[in-house]
Formats: C-alpha cells, structure tokens, sequence
C-alpha cells in the first residue's frame, strides 16, 4: 500500500515510544491496551473533537489479525464514545487498506469522503474517512 520508506518515517513521526509519551503527557488521547492471556495484543488511542469521537490510532498483532479481536477493539471505541453521549465516531483508512475497510463496514461505519494529506518528506496519506452513527 505504502513504501516501506513511508512506514519507517510514519512509524517514528506517530508511533514511536517519544510521540506516544508525548501524546499520554498531554492527555491528547485516550490509549486502551487490549490484552489476550496477559499478552498484549494491541491497543487504541481516541480522542474527543466536539460531539464526535475520532480513532486516530488503532493497532492490533497481525498474529490476531482474523479473530474477532478488532471487532472487540472497535466495540469498545463505541462502547466508549456512547458513554461520552457522543454522536458518532470517526478515523482514517489508507485507500489501498481493503481488509481495514471491510472490518470497519462490518463494524458500521461508512465512508464519507476522500482525504489526501501532505505529512512531509514528500510523503501523502491518502485516505478515506469512515464515520459511524453513535445516535
């Protein structure tokens, strides 16, 4: 989907241990850690923008990829985001990315527009937006 160029440096401008410090300091956003028998199989990071929840960070093992793990992931978002009486929640999905883009409409969420973003080093994200109705 994206060269491996494009990972390393969306890796260490969003992933890394210093950005995500950084992001738990500040409290910009809401991380969960999902364990599976004491291991840790992945994890969200949330934030709320006005009436809306966005999921700007969702990760999950490949090794857990396929059983029903980031179906439990995005439930709880929503589980989540209807605590907060929220009214719907959004992310971003790499174009290219049709397996997210499947699990994210069994989930319910629909596609809403297309996004290209410039990230630097001549890089682009270029996505779509999902959103699902919380109301």
């Amino acid at each position: 989907m994206i060269s491996t160029a494009q990972i390393e440096y969306m890796l260490e401008r969003m992933y890394s241990e210093h950005k995500l410090t950084i992001d738990i300091e500040q409290q910009r956003l809401r991380f969960t850690l999902f364990e599976w028998q004491q291991q840790a199989v992945g994890f969200t990071g949330c934030e709320i923008q006005a009436a809306h929840l966005f999921l700007d960070k969702i990760y999950l093992q490949v090794a857990y990829h396929g059983q029903g793990f980031g179906q439990q992931m995005l439930h709880y978002v929503e589980q989540l985001g209807r605590e907060q009486d929220l009214i719907s929640i959004s992310l971003r999905v790499n174009k290219h990315n049709i397996q997210a883009i499947r699990a994210y409409e069994r989930a319910g969420f629909a596609n809403i527009k297309s996004l290209c973003t410039d990230i630097g080093q001549g890089f682009v994200m270029d996505d779509y937006v999902m959103q699902k109705s919380l109301i």
